[in-house]
């Protein structure tokens, strides 16, 4: 398949694993960018580049599936205000993200794309098993980069409505995004623009 930013794969400096007994291969590959114990908390053990390659395709879409996510949930529950009636994404709900959003601040970039395109080949096979045997993952990354970055800016305090069991955004521009942008702006605004910052350097 032709790409349109053809990943240039560097020469191996010890044989890949088999992609279904990649998993400790990865662990100690991401252990070695932020450490043992931050893998050991954050990210899921099993199918780590199945989960990740599920996970990058369905970021522009409206909704991932949650099981396959290849880090552990968010603790804690959603946490709301109201003022006037109205309900709002409360200032402190930022607070639940900073341990991952930490995480993206202190990784290399330049050490986190040498992993990505030591790792490529096994990403490409995940992805063609996923179903696209004729498309290139690093088209879908620069794709799911470029629609994380159109995320609107938030300004707080961000209205929420709750027409059923979950809030949902009150503004309909803003629920109808795709759901990689949707959580972008309920981490917050710091926390959104921090994300993004380490977003551009990897587009870079």
């Amino acid at each position: 398949p032709v790409g349109r930013q053809v990943v240039k794969i560097p020469e191996a400096q010890s044989p890949l694993p088999q992609l279904g007994e990649s998993d400790s291969f990865m662990l100690e590959a991401l252990a070695s960018l932020m450490g043992k114990e931050s893998v050991m908390k954050i990210f899921r053990v099993e199918q780590i580049i199945h989960n990740i390659i599920v996970t990058i395709d369905n970021l522009p879409n409206q909704s991932l599936p949650v099981n396959a996510m290849p880090i552990t949930p968010v603790p804690g529950n959603l946490v709301t205000s109201v003022a006037d009636g109205e309900i709002s994404l409360s200032r402190t709900n930022a607070a639940r993200y900073t341990p991952y959003v930490h995480l993206v601040g202190v990784v290399s970039t330049e050490k986190l794309v040498a992993l990505y395109l030591r790792l490529y080949p096994l990403f490409q096979k995940s992805y063609e098993e996923l179903g696209y045997p004729n498309k290139y993952f690093n088209d879908r990354v620069i794709e799911v980069i470029d629609n994380l970055l159109t995320a609107p800016d938030i300004k707080e305090p961000v209205k929420l409505v709750q027409p059923k069991i979950v809030y949902v955004y009150a503004d309909p521009d803003l629920e109808g995004r795709s759901i990689g942008q949707r959580t972008l702006m309920r981490i917050g605004s710091n926390n959104e623009a921090k994300v993004k910052t380490k977003l551009q350097e990897i587009r870079q």
